[in-house]
């Protein structure tokens, strides 16, 4: 049987080496992990330390050199004793050396404005008043009152301007106390624009960094702000807060009191690997920070190539003792090499930035000579190296700033650092502006002045051009006639507009809408308009996003009025509105409309009544040889005549005839008139109750008539016809169904405003006027209807005949009235008569007497003229039949021949009003210059009121309206011979 062999065993010893190598490598990977975290860390600490440090010290040396910019307004004794003397005369030659005196500051210092106010606060003088418009803030008053009680430069903290527009931290000098003064008389301001020095100042980071950031904080209550504004979070300054109870913020841990290295989160929730420190002299603290990420990012690196070495160690564990330690030794210098190259690189970077930086960078001793400039710095002055070389700091400014220059080299060796602006000069003798950052740094051990200077050229012309161009925009802004606005949209979760928030507004806004600016500017439009949907956002985001000006008219309901909107584009996504109140342009032009169309009623209807006053006139003529020779043939003929008969119906159609052409002189406003006072309540209730019966029974008529309206100067049968044809014209409206006719009267007080809605405004006076309403419930008229309403012989009704409404115009213009007329189909028709109120005044009427006998007989000469021979051989016979002997003429001229021939036979002369070639007026001034006893009775188919009034003043002996009757014309001779006859009947007179 044959033995087996032992299968061979792995050594224990060799077990054991692998297990302690493994165990060894594992506790060098840990090991090599955590002190490459550790170092990055350290290293990330030590930067920000330092960052934070040098931070703390600009901005220390920075608040310094402000407050020292105060010395020369608080220890100049001659200015506060010559501002105290102008403070009492206000001479000024004195004022123009002061604001001469504040402008030397505002140049020396470079300050946005510097003010002179007194201890309340009040501005005195101002170099740029529209820095105060608002006034000066409460920070500025607080620093003021501090000032002036302890009687030193004080500075504000940081704080808005009363606009919102800018970010301040300025300066209080308090001037010397003068002879007997307990206090300081006033104080000069220096107001600084933190954006200007400070905020570069803090936003500077020395070496490249993707998330390095300063931040500048103090605590408000039981919050922090962040007073700067942020890398990651713009439009944050003085906006921002954390509260204190989140103490895993770094910003928190700062501002508890915590200082050196810090770990956290920021504000955005990010870890990160921070420093902070408080700034001395102030509630200030700084916190330099960096993302923990990137501080970090070489220590990860380097830790996968631990990694992957140990895992190398580990394939090659079975590797002798020696050989592991000389891997150790190899690793030991591999990481040294890596710093090392790490470090070259760096510094290849860092001679590389300064090298081709946009800056000139210029590093010399520290007594200011010159040792080595950048490319940069070549090319702005236009030295060459070796000239550089041969130069000091000094040397770059003009002469008379060259001691001023020495003073900031003195200044930066005592702070290590200064920043300011100043001017330089080329070698050309080209003098520039420039922003100087300087500093004193140890190269090698030597202390050495750095100088980073920035040429400012364009920045000062943009920022001048800035100013210009928002001063004019500003005024353009606040002087607009037309309300303006600026909006930027707001939009949802889904970027659509759900509102808009005001931005600014101009003074016309606020005086138009009667919103005020404080109410509006910063809301959102439907908190400031106080409506559920933002107005006009559809067409508003429209405008802002298509970049594309929209213009529109609307009516805002809820105040009444229509603007005149122009919408056009402002800004990122936001637009400006420009808006006019055009309601009372669109009141006018509607009243301008309405006020043509009733002048072009009006001319037709006064071209139609013209017209009829011309055929009544003529037909009048011509119903005088009708009627009167009807009337000689009736009085003719024995009473059993067969034809009298027939004369009768002649003389009654004549007669009706006679009547239509005073309706249609009615109408033309010369109808025949009997004025007397009257109570038109009164007359409309008697004619009513007349009326009752003539309308039909399903129609209601119902009275409110004012009992204590007052009296109207009118004619009673005029009047009552106006009534009684409202009222027919209701009822028939109304026809066969039911309804309503309402009569009233009243009293109201009529303005010219509302007399130039109503018919006939023939420049009525204002004042109070008795109305007549007539309402019915009938079916109305449509608007060519009531366009037509008062044409003469318009109508709606088939057998419809007569005047009808065109006489009422007439008789309403006749007695110095109105009409309006409210109508719409199926809503009835309101008319409304409107007559003067009498005053008192003697009632008249020209009703003729009526006297003598129908027997009586005359003689003596009539002189007949008129220029129709047919009234004259009418007017011959009818004269004749009364006894008179007649002379004849057919017109004026003739008429004075013959009366200047037998003035002394003729008793009376009969002259027609209408003639050619001389008419009626002008033949009676011919006769009066002849005889001015003559007695002369006038002739016309207009009616006695038109001749009363033309002839006012001329005594005429009587008028006689044609066509008239052998009687009436008995009864007028009779009446203006009456004082030349006998006693007795049949009396004769004699020419």
């Amino acid at each position: 049987m044959k033995e087996s062999l032992p299968k061979p065993r792995f050594p224990l010893w060799r077990l054991a080496i692998v297990v302690a190598a493994v165990l060894i490598l594992t506790g060098v990977g840990v090991w090599f992990y955590l002190t490459q975290e550790a170092s990055a860390r350290h290293k990330a600490e030590d930067e920000l330390l330092a960052v934070a440090q040098l931070k703390v010290s600009h901005i220390s040396q920075w608040r310094a050199e402000r407050l020292g910019d105060g010395a020369p307004v608080s220890s100049n004794e001659l200015v506060a004793v010559d501002i105290a003397y102008w403070l009492t005369t206000r001479d000024p030659d004195d004022t123009v050396r002061l604001l001469a005196w504040l402008r030397g500051l505002k140049a020396s210092y470079g300050y946005e404005d510097v003010v002179l106010v007194d201890p309340s606060g009040n501005v005195l003088l101002d170099l740029d008043p529209k820095q105060t418009t608002a006034g000066l803030d409460l920070a500025v008053l607080d620093a003021l009152a501090t000032a002036l009680t302890l009687g030193r430069s004080e500075l504000t903290d940081l704080h808005r301007s009363p606009d919102g527009a800018m970010i301040h931290i300025d300066l209080v000098a308090p001037l010397p106390k003068t002879p007997g003064a307990d206090s300081p008389i006033a104080a000069v301001v220096f107001l600084s624009d933190a954006a200007e020095f400070l905020y570069p100042l803090i936003a500077e980071w020395p070496t490249h960094s993707v998330t390095g950031e300063s931040l500048l904080l103090r605590v408000e209550g039981d919050h922090i702000l962040f007073l700067n504004e942020l890398r990651h979070q713009p439009n944050t300054a003085l906006t921002l807060t954390i509260p204190l109870t989140n103490t895993e913020d770094v910003g928190i841990q700062v501002a508890l009191g915590r200082q050196g290295a810090l770990e956290g989160v920021d504000y955005r929730g990010v870890d990160v690997i921070a420093a902070g420190e408080p700034i001395p002299g102030s509630t200030w603290f700084l916190e330099a920070k960096m993302d923990r990420a990137e501080a970090m990012s070489g220590a990860g690196l380097r830790s996968a190539l631990g990694l992957i070495l140990m895992l190398v160690l580990a394939a090659g564990m079975s590797s002798a003792v020696w050989a592991n330690w000389q891997f150790r030794q190899k690793r030991h210098y591999r990481v040294a090499y890596e710093r090392e190259a790490e470090r070259r690189e760096l510094l290849s970077r860092f001679e590389h930035i300064v090298k081709h930086a946009s800056d000139a960078i210029m590093t010399g001793t520290s007594e200011g000579t010159i040792v080595d400039v950048n490319d940069k710095a070549l090319s702005l002055y236009g030295y060459t190296k070796e000239e550089f070389a041969e130069l000091t700091f000094p040397d770059l400014v003009p002469p008379e700033r060259r001691t001023l220059a020495e003073e900031r080299i003195e200044e930066t060796k005592r702070r290590g650092f200064y920043l300011h602006e100043s001017l330089h000069l080329k070698k050309d003798g080209t003098v520039f502006p420039v922003e100087v950052s300087a500093a004193f740094l140890a190269v090698a051990g030597a202390p050495r002045l750095q100088s980073i200077v920035r040429d400012i050229s364009e920045r000062k012309k943009a920022e001048q051009v800035m100013r210009e161009s928002e001063a004019n925009l500003r005024s353009l802004f606040s002087n607009m006639t037309e309300g303006a606005a600026l909006h930027e949209l707001v939009r949802d979760e889904n970027g659509l507009p759900r509102d808009y928030r005001i931005v600014d507004v101009n003074p016309a806004y606020e005086r138009i809408l009667g919103i005020e600016r404080s109410r509006a500017v910063g809301r959102l439009a439907t908190e400031a308009y106080a409506v559920p949907e933002a107005p006009f956002l559809d067409e508003y985001a429209r405008v802002a996003s298509l970049g594309v000006p929209g213009k529109f008219t609307s009516l805002v309901p809820s105040m009444g009025r229509t603007f005149e909107i122009t919408a056009v584009p402002w800004g990122e996504g936001g637009f400006a509105t420009i808006f006019e109140d055009i309601t009372d342009r669109i009141k006018a032009e509607e009243e301008q409309q309405q006020f043509e169309r009733r002048m072009q009623q009006t001319q037709r209807l006064e071209s139609l009544g013209v017209m009829a006053g011309g055929i009544a006139h003529d037909f009048n003529n011509i119903l005088m040889a009708v009627l009167g020779h009807a009337d000689l043939a009736r009085t003719d003929l024995p009473p059993g005549s067969p034809v009298r008969e027939n004369l009768e119906e002649i003389v009654h159609a004549s007669r009706r005839a006679a009547d239509l052409c005073r309706q249609m002189l009615a109408y033309s406003g010369h109808g025949q008139v009997s004025i007397e006072p009257l109570d038109l309540g009164e007359l409309a209730s008697e004619l009513v109750q007349l009326l009752r019966t003539s309308i039909p029974k399903k129609v209601l008529l119902n009275l409110d008539l004012d009992r204590s309206s007052p009296l109207v100067n009118g004619d009673r049968g005029q009047l009552t016809q106006v009534v009684m044809n409202l009222v027919l014209n209701a009822a028939e409206a109304i026809g066969d169904s039911s309804g309503v006719i309402n009569v009233s009267t009243g009293v109201t007080e009529c303005t010219q405003e509302y007399l130039r809605t109503t018919y006939l405004d023939e420049g009525l006076e204002e004042g109070q006027y008795v109305t007549l309403q007539v309402s019915d419930t009938g079916q109305g008229m449509d608007e060519d209807t009531r366009s037509r309403l008062f044409e003469p012989f318009y109508t709606t009704k088939f057998t419809g005949r007569g005047l009808g409404l065109s006489a009422v115009l007439g008789i309403v213009r006749r007695h110095k009235g109105a009409i309006t007329v409210h109508s719409e189909l199926g809503r009835g028709t309101v008319v409304r008569i409107l007559l003067p109120v009498w005053e008192g005044g003697e009632a008249g009427g020209s009703r003729v007497k009526e006297a003598g006998d129908a027997d009586w007989e005359f003689k003596g000469t009539v002189l007949l003229v008129d220029d129709e021979e047919s009234i004259l051989a009418l007017g011959r016979r009818m004269l004749g039949r009364l006894g008179f002997t007649v002379l004849t003429a057919t017109d004026g001229g003739q008429s004075v021949d013959i009366y200047r021939a037998h003035h002394d036979e003729i008793a009376l002369v009969l002259l027609d009003l209408t003639m050619p070639e001389m008419d009626g007026a002008e033949t009676l001034q011919e006769l009066r210059r002849i005889d001015p006893g003559v007695r002369v009775v006038m002739s016309s188919g207009y009616t006695e009121n038109d001749i009363s009034a033309r002839f006012a003043g001329h005594e005429l002996a009587g008028f006689l309206q044609k066509p008239y009757t052998l009687d009436i014309l008995r009864r007028c001779l009779r009446a203006v011979l009456a004082d030349r006859l006998g006693d007795s009947p049949g009396s004769s007179f004699a020419g």
